[in-house]
């Protein structure tokens, strides 16, 4: 029996160093490469910012990217377990209008130019108040409330081995508060990018007609020369008959041949002339304050407009500007906070964007809103305006209004206060998931939870709208970036 048992814990060994049994489940990944990293999260509640919330479930990555969700997966060996089965697995946050980790200034004029990239150099811990309230890439802004102050780019809020950049050529910030000023720049920026493609495209017509005029007159002349070799039958006009073969023209009779002699040396060959390489077309060169505006409107992949708004009135002008000038685009109005309502009557502005929500609606505008009640203008009526947009049917984004951590950590509940004020609990997730991803330029790779997209999302103790819920680990591409420190023992 003793001998038995050995061998039975022998071939246990074995089998299970060659991996794992092959058994019949309801999804199953591919044999793992050398060098593949595989983790498994095994979720209680698994929110995937598609519109599905599913329950036990586990969640494979492979890579850095979702592989596949089942409920009953087949681990590959070997592959990191992460327990979460009586937590909520979601998303990570995506902050859309951010400045963490850069100077703060203004920046004025038409400077599209310039690349939030150019000055990005973040310090140790610079995203750590990010992570600990759940944020996994940030869209940081360029400089400045007024004009066209540069390029945004996109971050990740910690470095997994590929550094912190996701792409470093974002969108153009523009802004369209100060009406009369800012529209007229903006005007002027995509009417100067459409001249300017105007200018390349007459240079590309005249120089094919230039090419294509000398390429008809050199056919012309290799025909003229063909001709003139060519002789009529019975010899050259005016030459007499009889002569010997390879006379000259009008040698006389009997003369001798004029090619080489037999014994003569060889004449050396005369060197060819190389043949000419084929112009090609050089385009005039763009401004480089337009080049960005230019792949605008040539619809380049990618490219698009983070246009600040004031209130109803600048979106309404922002409409002038995109009757005229057809662009990708992002909006982000400003909406001020309702606070407490002693403080209703100090001064805090209202809004009044919930007069354009059907307009924007009507649109299916993609507007990135902070998460904040506000009270109606010259009232102290609460409006929300993040559940007007969205029953309206725009694609609203949801991001925090500055890179405080009071506000960063505030975050999940103002959401939550706008579900509890009337806003559907989908439309919350997606602007706090789907939407925002969609809002910094990289919803196809982030945002939502599915096979091919980067594994990054956030764990909590109960649902993100339960007040008593906390974050306990935030994982960036399929990597433990974050996790909360454990109570001391007093």
């Amino acid at each position: 029996m003793r001998t038995l048992t050995r061998k039975l814990s022998v071939a246990l060994l074995l089998a299970l160093a060659a991996g794992p049994v092959p058994v019949a489940f309801a999804a199953r990944t591919t044999a793992p490469d050398a060098g593949d990293r595989y983790v498994a999260i095994r979720c209680g509640k698994l929110i995937t910012g598609t519109g599905e919330e599913k329950s036990d479930v586990t969640l494979l990555i492979k890579n850095g990217k979702v592989e596949l969700i089942g409920e009953k997966v087949e681990l590959p060996f070997p592959c990191e377990v992460i327990d979460a089965s009586k937590m909520v697995v979601m998303p990570g946050h995506v902050h859309a209008h951010s400045r963490l980790s850069l100077l703060d200034y203004q920046r004025q004029g038409m400077r599209a130019d310039v690349k939030v990239a150019d000055e990005f150099l973040p310090g140790p811990g610079a995203f750590d108040a990010a992570l600990a309230a759940g944020f996994t890439t940030l869209q940081l802004v360029a400089p400045g409330a007024s004009g066209i102050p540069g390029r945004c780019m996109v971050v990740r809020t910690a470095d997994v081995g590929d550094g912190y950049v996701i792409d470093d050529e974002g969108a153009i910030k523009a802004n369209l508060v100060n009406v009369a000023q800012d529209r007229r720049m903006l005007s002027e920026a995509i009417g100067g990018a459409k001249r300017e493609i105007e200018k390349v495209e007459k240079a590309r017509a005249e120089f094919e007609a230039k090419k294509k005029a000398a390429e008809e007159q050199k056919k012309k002349e290799e025909e003229a020369k063909k001709q003139q070799g060519q002789a009529p039958q019975g010899g050259a006009p005016g030459a007499p008959s009889g002569g010997p073969p390879n006379a000259p023209p009008n040698a006389p009779p009997n003369a001798p041949p004029s090619g080489p002699k037999a014994g003569d040396p060889p004449k050396p060959e005369e060197a060819k002339p190389e043949a000419k390489k084929e112009e090609t077309f050089q385009p005039p060169p763009i401004a480089p304050q337009l080049q960005p505006f230019v792949d605008l409107v040539q619809k380049k992949p990618g490219s698009s407009l983070f246009v600040k708004l004031g209130g109803a009135t600048t979106y309404l002008h922002w409409l002038e500007v995109a009757k005229e000038h057809e662009v990708a685009h992002v909006l982000y109005p400003e909406v001020s906070r309702a606070f407490n309502w002693p403080q209703a009557f100090s001064g805090v502005p209202g809004t009044d964007l919930h007069w354009v929500a059907d307009k924007v609606g009507e649109n299916k505008e993609l507007v990135v809103l902070a998460p904040w009640l506000s009270y109606i203008q010259g009232s102290i009526d609460l409006v929300n305006v993040p559940a007007k947009f969205t029953a309206a049917g725009a694609r609203v984004a949801l991001t925090p209004p500055s890179d405080a951590a009071d506000v960063l950590g505030a975050y999940r509940f103002q959401v939550a206060e706008l579900v509890k004020n009337g806003m559907k609990r989908a439309d919350a997730i997606a602007a706090m998931t789907k939407h925002a991803a969609e809002a910094a330029g990289v919803g196809a790779e982030l945002g939502t939870l599915e096979p091919g997209k980067r594994a990054n999302f956030i764990v909590l103790t109960a649902d993100p709208f339960d007040a008593q819920a906390s974050l306990e680990r935030v994982v960036v591409e399929g990597k433990v970036a974050w996790t909360r420190a454990p109570k001391s023992r007093s």
